[in-house]
């Protein structure tokens, strides 16, 4: 079965490209076709990762709704069997009216339907975002549960997040949620080389290949990778938690 990957939240500047950049790599480097698509209007990050080949798609009209045919034609094409897995990118304008547009249209519905498993990835944070981010994922949570596999990345580099809040929203929604992401901060040296990746728009693998990097970032960078994409793996996978972890 074929995936679709939509990142949302309400918020911005909190990690979903990043998120969606990392989710790609890791398709990627499991051998699986992907189709990346952009639909964040304000800003421009997976697409500046020229080994991710995105699309560019404006999604909402000059009233910050729905295109609609813009979305249909979207639509056409994850319905179609040769398209690749997909991972769709949103910015912050299109949570609310993308949102409602999935739910009125039951367009997940219609991709397993067309035999394509959908996946809604929900960055939450802590800090003065915290609440915010625990407020988007309480939505998706109520948009989505029936027809999506709902993914939590906990990104820990705006400070400690609210784990009651969280566990309480996850437990009202009865969803049955798999393994978070973690994005947590590394020690310094860690920390550097991975922030120095992210500005230059490299994919690890580019990152680790590079004739400029030392041995000890290759090193640091190649440990990094293989925690986050073993975690990455967990999450999407379609087999039950209980096999995955055997």
């Amino acid at each position: 079965m074929k995936e679709f990957h939509c990142i949302l939240q309400t918020k911005g500047g909190i990690g979903k490209s990043v998120a969606a950049a990392w989710l790609a790599q890791y398709l990627l480097n499991q051998g699986r076709a992907i189709l990346a698509i952009e639909c964040d209007q304000s800003n421009r990050t997976l697409s500046r990762y020229q080994r991710l080949q995105t699309e560019r798609l404006d999604l909402l009209d000059k009233d910050q709704q729905i295109d609609r045919r813009r979305f249909d034609a979207l639509m056409e094409r994850l319905v179609d069997d040769t398209e690749p897995t997909v991972i769709m990118d949103n910015g912050q304008a299109s949570f609310v009216p993308l949102t409602q547009y999935l739910v009125e249209c039951d367009a997940l519905s219609l991709l397993e339907e067309a035999g394509r498993q959908s996946y809604v990835h929900c960055v939450v944070t802590g800090g003065q975002l915290g609440p915010s981010t625990l407020s988007g994922l309480e939505q998706i949570l109520a948009a989505f549960v029936d027809s999506a596999h709902v993914v939590v990345w906990r990104n820990g580099h705006f400070g400690p997040i609210d784990d009651e809040a969280y566990q309480k929203i996850v437990e009202a929604s009865g969803a049955e949620l798999r393994e978070p992401v973690h994005l947590d901060r590394w020690s310094k040296p860690f920390e550097d080389d991975v922030q120095e990746m992210l500005q230059r728009f490299l994919t690890f693998e580019e990152a680790i290949h590079s004739p400029d990097v030392g041995l000890m970032t290759r090193q640091r960078l190649t440990m990094v990778q293989r925690r986050l994409f073993g975690e990455i793996q967990f999450a999407v996978s379609m087999e039950p938690l209980e096999a995955a972890h055997a």
